[in-house]
Formats: C-alpha cells, structure tokens, sequence
C-alpha cells in the first residue's frame, strides 16, 4: 500500500516535469525526465522527497502533515544517481535549503510563466501582440534606414513594398457585406441535395468562360424570372421541353426541304 506521503496528485509528475524544464534537479545534470528504448518511452527520473516522506528519513520534518509531504511544494525531480547521493549516500551534506534552492532556481522562469498566462486577459494579450508588432516595423525600418546608405533607390522600393504590405495587412479581407451575402448563400445552399449540388458545381464550370456582357445579361434574366409565379415558372419549363423535342423534328424538316430543294 502506498503511504499517504507518496500519494501524489494527478498533476504533481507533470508539474513536475514541466516547470524542471525536463531534466533532473541537480545543477547541471542533463539527465532527461524521458528516455527511449526500443522506441518506447520510458520514466527516467524519479520524485525525490526535500523534507523526507518517512520518519528517521532524510530531512524529516515531524511538524508537516501527509499531505505536506505529498504535495508538490516539497517534491523534485532526480535521476537515480542524484537520488541516491542526497537520499542514501550523503544525505547530511544536502539539507533542506539546499534542495529547496535547486527547486526554486530551476522552476523560477516557467512558474512565473505559467502565473503570467493565468493573469492574462484579452486585452492584455492584445497589447502584447501589438507591442511585437511595433517591434518587428521598428527593427525593419531600422534596417532600411541603415540599407539606404548603401543604395538607396534599392531602399526606397523596398520601403515601397513594406507600406504596402503593412496595408494590406492592416485592411479587412472581406467587408460587411460580402459576408452577409456569403452567410445567405450558405444558408439557402444548406437545403439543397447532393444531385443539386453537383448541378450547380458544372453549371459554375460552365459560366466560368462566359464573358462579362454575356454574365450581366443572365443577371438580368435571373431577376427578371424572379418576379415570376410558380405557375408561370411551370410553364415555360414545360414549353421548353416541348421544344427541346421539337428541335430534332425541325432539323428533320430543314433536311428534306434541302434534299428536295438543293436551290435554297
């Protein structure tokens, strides 16, 4: 059975690993939290106790509870080696600060890091973003400035293309209004089937080639059919099959006069 003073929490080994920057505790050692063998990973370093977790251990401490032994304040991360030297070995010549001290130096910097993004608001990161933006033009008209001094017609058009690109940058992709015609296209073609679909995919290859003259005046056809009633629409879809089936009859008819007539 686990004693309580190793009943670490599910985040502690993380943590752990994390904030240590992956490898052992000790000063310098490079030891890595993960190893590999056999393309498998494997847990390489082990959780070492600053105050110990059993009594007549290292650095014991009678006046922490179980769960002060346990917790991740009293915890860091050592290869077997390391653990062995400051658990076993030589554990008078590694007291409490000192251990403490390493924990404290190595997870310094992420700690504060992981501190500053709880802290972080929208706004907040909006001005960091922006500062590394006023950064980055800063730093680039520097260099421009100083590539000017040795040619600067080269310069000026390269001056030229970053204000254009920073406009561009700066300028909205798509306005209002075309993205409310998308939103209502999308919406309408949410219903149709997949046959429909497929319909309106040959029929957008189709129009692809048509020039704009001929794009405005199927336009103005569109709206015009809009206006009309379902009856209407009906109809002129029947009149046009009829005469679909007409056409081969008509061409027919044009032959034999020709074959009978060769003067026309």
């Amino acid at each position: 059975m686990v004693s309580a003073a190793r009943n670490y929490s599910a985040g502690v080994q993380p943590a752990l690993a994390h904030l240590c920057d992956g490898t052992c505790h000790w000063p310098g050692c490079l030891e890595p939290v993960t190893v590999f063998v056999n393309n498998v990973p494997v847990n390489n370093l082990e959780i070492a106790h600053i105050r110990a977790a059993e009594k007549n251990g290292p650095r014991w401490d009678p006046a922490m509870s179980e769960a002060d032994r346990a917790h991740f304040d009293n915890l860091i991360l050592l290869c077997r080696p390391h653990h062995k030297m400051v658990d076993s070995i030589a554990p008078a010549d590694y007291p409490v600060e000192a251990l403490t001290s390493w924990k404290s130096e190595r997870e310094r910097g992420a700690a504060a890091q992981l501190r500053s993004l709880r802290q972080l608001t929208e706004e907040g990161l909006q001005e960091i973003i922006a500062q590394v933006v006023r950064s980055r033009d800063e730093e680039l008209q520097s260099a421009l400035d100083r590539f000017s001094q040795v040619d600067s017609e080269a310069a000026s058009v390269l001056r030229g293309l970053v204000d254009e690109l920073q406009y561009l940058q700066r300028r909205p992709l798509l306005d209002q209004d075309v993205v409310h015609q998308l939103q209502l296209a999308s919406e309408n073609l949410h219903y149709l089937s997949v046959d429909n679909v497929h319909r309106l995919y040959l029929a957008a290859e189709g129009l692809s080639g048509l020039n704009v003259d001929t794009v405005h005046q199927l336009y103005l056809a569109a709206e015009g059919l809009s206006t009309l009633k379902i009856d209407t629409v009906r109809q002129l879809y029947l009149t046009a099959q009829k005469l679909e089936e007409l056409i081969p009859r008509l061409h027919e008819a044009v032959n034999s006069l020709r074959s009978a007539h060769p003067e026309l």
